[in-house]
């Protein structure tokens, strides 16, 4: 018959694990029903030698206690002796409460070795954008613009174009810009981007006390698809597609003038198809960096057009960030039409632009 015997001192480890056949126990050793399994000792044999050594020392002290107070029991009244046995009583009784303290604190070494020593379960992170069926994003923005190039209107000549931000900002009478995304299971997405001003200026003519009024429009929206052709915890890349609405107008009204009183309106709206890539990084959970290139037209609306912008973004958290960049956008448009119906646009739209995100 085969018997397994622990160490005195409650050592783990096989080296100090025995098994006999039919062998008597080696000297301070306690049997005990540790199993040993490919050499690995269970930690319960240790805790078995601490409260086997309590019950143990129980009959040893009770017997000397006994012993002790019948031997003098001849020498003492009836009361020393109650006396004297309760306070060995006593001292017993403080003596098991430590044995007992000691146990259990072996129980919780042992138990917590026995948990540090068993398998970890790591968790993954959560990529919490894959992880979500849709993601909505809404950008207001500000350009600020500088316009150069050339423009023709009606029997006009074509003329230079070249107008700051100052100019802008001075003559600009309203003006939204604003980027809006839906995005379906980190794959298919749409995005829409409107970005509107309205300029005026008014000069007195002082020989007739009449007034000019100058005043132009310019709406741009774009509509686009995309397909998110790469996309990890850090980086994505889209291809996108889709058209870009333009609408341009000049507005000529002047009252109390030598020519009279009249009102000349004159401009175009075209739509022109766009490709393009997009590409974005996150350096950390604060800094990211982006970049959008596109080309279109093709003759469909203007001869061509593109679009280039990239910048830095900073992520104040999950939801809102704010972005950096400089944009610039190019259209060459003619209508071919003769007469008081010419129209010309060929420019070059560009700045710095600062806008603010939030995603959801």
């Amino acid at each position: 018959m085969t018997r397994t015997y622990c160490a005195p001192g409650g050592a783990s480890g096989s080296e100090f694990m025995r098994q006999k056949t039919d062998a008597p126990m080696e000297s301070g050793a306690v049997k005990t029903d540790t199993v040993i399994v490919d050499g690995v000792v269970n930690r319960p044999c240790r805790v078995t030698i601490v409260f086997t050594a309590v019950v143990a020392t129980f009959p040893v002290c009770f017997n000397d206690l006994c012993t002790s107070s019948f031997a003098k029991s001849g020498q003492m009244t009836q009361g020393e002796h109650q006396m004297r046995t309760l306070r060995k009583l006593a001292t017993l009784t403080s003596a098991l409460g430590l044995l007992a303290l000691t146990g259990t604190s072996f129980v919780s070494e042992a138990v917590a070795a026995d948990l540090s020593t068993g398998p970890v379960q790591v968790q993954e992170p959560i990529n919490e954008r894959v992880d979500r069926a849709w993601e909505f994003l809404v950008a207001p923005y500000f350009v600020g613009a500088n316009i150069t190039g050339t423009s023709q209107v009606g029997r006009l000549p074509a003329t230079d174009v070249d107008i700051g931000t100052g100019d802008i900002l001075e003559n600009l009478r309203f003006g939204a810009m604003l980027r809006t995304e839906a995005l379906y299971r980190q794959k298919f997405g749409a995005m829409l981007d409107v970005a509107y001003m309205n300029l005026a200026t008014a000069n007195d003519t002082p020989l007739t006390g009449g007034r000019v009024r100058i005043g132009g429009d310019q709406l741009i929206l774009e509509g686009m698809l995309f397909y998110r052709a790469y996309n990890s915890p850090h980086t994505s890349v889209d291809v996108y597609a889709g058209g870009r609405y333009w609408d341009i107008s000049l507005n000529l009204d002047a009252t109390g003038t030598i020519a009279g009183n009249f009102d000349i309106t004159r401009g175009d709206d075209w739509l022109d198809p766009v490709i393009g890539l997009r590409a974005m990084h996150m350096f950390n959970d604060k800094w990211s960096v982006n970049g959008r290139g596109d080309i279109g037209g093709f003759g469909v609306g203007s001869d061509f057009t593109w679009n280039v912008q990239g910048g830095v973004g900073y992520h104040f958290n999950k939801v809102w960030s704010a972005h950096f960049q400089y944009k610039a956008l190019s259209v060459d448009y003619d209508n071919e039409k003769s007469g008081t119906s010419r129209f010309a646009y060929d420019t070059i739209t560009h700045g710095p632009l600062i806008g603010i995100a939030a995603r959801f």
